[in-house]
């Protein structure tokens, strides 16, 4: 709540408007305001995590030169000893890779 932050008063902002009449105007509670205020720190992890996971993907992926799909990089993961449930993998933005599929009449 980006809108709230750069309204609301503070030392810095002295003419800037209280939080409750913030949140009134914008139709939200106070509530929510702050329970969002106090959870930056965990969406921010959260999503460092799921960087590094999308960079082990990707990593995984290129090694087997694209033949991998999730089920071959949710095993090579575990094995580096990571582990990580099959569907997160599956899931993963970077889990966007399809795998190549062999060319039609090759033998397999």
């Amino acid at each position: 709540m980006p809108f709230i932050d750069a309204e609301k008063a503070t030392e810095a902002n002295p003419d800037g408007y209280s939080v409750a009449r913030l949140c009134r105007v914008m139709g939200i509670n106070r509530s929510t305001y702050y329970a969002r205020l106090t959870s930056r720190p965990a969406i921010a992890e959260r999503q460092r995590a799921e960087d590094e996971l999308a960079g082990r993907i990707r990593e995984i992926h290129s090694s087997s030169r694209g033949a991998y799909g999730a089920a071959r990089v949710h095993a090579e993961s575990r094995r580096g000893g990571h582990a990580i449930n099959r569907k997160r993998v599956d899931g993963s933005r970077a889990s966007a890779i399809s795998a190549a599929s062999p060319a039609v009449g090759a033998a397999t």
